[in-house]
């Protein structure tokens, strides 16, 4: 560890080289080294303000929840709590009050980011409960 010009600790981790490829330890501990949003792949960034990183609910998720089980996400913002669920084999409730996130929300639904099943949206508690009835018609 170290701490840099204007303050802040860093850790540097010196890696070792075996025949000229670099030997990658895996360092177990208690803190999750997890890049931050600014730092993740573009097609990962929604530009939801307070998006969490993939990586971080899919460690939440597999260590909370099995298989087959379901994750609430009441405050859904871009979904990517929903989206984790369902690439993890969980089932999954997002709910969002706010219209812009819904919509972001249907964006990445279209785009396929859900795998096996397509979901749906409703924009409204009325669409909602239309929505809960056709699940009920189309399941008898």
């Amino acid at each position: 560890m170290y701490e840099t010009r204007n303050g802040n600790i860093r850790i540097k981790y010196f890696l070792k080289k075996e025949g000229g490829k670099v030997l990658e330890p895996t360092i177990v501990g208690s803190v999750w080294d997890i890049p931050d949003m600014m730092h993740l792949p573009k097609a990962e960034r929604t530009g939801w303000a307070t998006q969490k990183p993939l990586a971080l609910l899919q460690r939440t998720i597999k260590a909370s929840s099995n298989e087959g089980d379901v994750v609430l996400d009441p405050f859904a913002g871009c979904a990517s709590a929903c989206v984790v669920a369902e690439t993890e084999g969980r089932q999954w409730v997002g709910i969002e009050a706010c219209e812009n996130a819904v919509d972001i929300i249907q964006v990445r639904l279209d785009e396929g980011a859900w795998g096996r099943r397509q979901a749906q949206t409703a924009k409204s508690p009325y669409s909602a409960t239309s929505l809960a009835a056709q699940t009920r018609k189309a399941s008898h």
